[in-house]
């Protein structure tokens, strides 16, 4: 049975895959002669020949190419450096990492027990005011909290233009410092909307009250959560690398907008998909191990009304 239902996810997860691919694709490379000239211009980086290259083919054909040349970890290169963009990806991502992995650090010592306590402790004094700190940072966009820290530190907001970049995995005291500011704006958003999805995930599993399934009921809503979790945080981080000079896949994806580098928007977005993508699917096999109602299908309308309905 859990052999037939890794089977399904992971042909799932190719289908999925190969739709995101195929609808960004078309998103930033079909043909928009009036919006792209620029880039053939005398002051841009291709040349008429380059521009023709790549908007005068057929569509069909780029979208083949790109496919089979991605199939050989080949994403293209860069229309301004010429860099490949393989290159510039894992170059930078050390960066983005280390950003998600403290704020995942934090949001989860904050989601976890204000989930559980919310929980537990169901219109009470303590829910209610847990549920107030909930709806406070899920309708304050994280950006608007992070420029408005980033304004009242400013004194200290030389550390991160003076600091060399560093990353978790080479020098992790420097990088906290670096890093633990934006990681606690980005985690006091997230945390508020993973620890309202957990609350409803809890309330809403029927278990039968014995010490074994009563541990269940509160790791499969925790599991589920720390999927979703990840999707926001990689959102979070292309909005926060910027302000605070983090040279990460966030402000390298942002560049790549400002200048219409479509191959690096291309393998960027491709990258951010495949890992939610990746991510999402681990879950569902943990799930699977833990809960045989996932493997039966039973339990999937239960988890679609727990994550719609927090």
């Amino acid at each position: 049975m859990m052999a037939i239902y890794t089977l399904k996810k992971l042909l799932w997860l190719v289908v999925a895959l190969w739709l995101l691919v195929t609808l960004l694709f078309f998103l930033i490379y079909i043909p928009r002669p009036h919006g792209y000239a620029i880039l053939a211009g005398d002051e841009g980086p291709l040349t008429p020949e380059q521009y023709q290259l790549l908007f005068g083919r057929p569509i069909y054909q780029q979208y083949g190419e790109w496919i089979w040349n991605a199939v050989q970890g080949d994403l293209g290169q860069s229309l301004w450096t010429g860099e490949p963009v393989t290159g510039m990806i894992s170059e930078r991502l050390p960066y983005t990492f280390s950003l998600m992995i403290f704020a995942l650090v934090f949001s989860l010592a904050l989601t976890i027990p204000i989930g559980v306590i919310s929980a537990r402790k169901r219109n009470t004094f303590a829910d209610y005011g847990l549920r107030t700190f909930q709806y406070s940072f899920m309708s304050i966009p994280v950006f608007w909290i992070g420029t408005l820290i980033f304004i009242l530190s400013w004194p200290a907001g030389s550390l991160w233009r003076r600091v060399e970049p560093v990353s978790l995995f080479s020098d992790p005291l420097t990088a906290l410092r670096i890093y633990i500011l934006p990681a606690i704006i980005i985690a006091l958003s997230v945390a508020a909307i993973g620890s309202r999805l957990l609350r409803s995930s809890i309330l809403k599993q029927k278990w039968s009250v014995t010490e074994g399934s009563e541990r269940v009921n509160y790791v499969l809503p925790m599991i589920s959560v720390f999927a979703a979790q990840v999707s926001l945080l990689l959102g979070a981080t292309v909005i926060m690398e910027p302000p605070f000079y983090i040279p990460g896949l966030g402000t390298l994806l942002i560049s790549a907008v400002n200048a219409l580098d479509l191959p690096v928007i291309m393998g960027a977005a491709v990258f951010f998909g495949v890992v939610v993508l990746g991510v999402n699917f681990l879950v569902d096999i943990i799930r699977g191990l833990i809960d045989p109602r996932v493997r039966s299908g039973t339990a999937q309308p239960e988890l679609i009304s727990q994550i719609m309905d927090y």
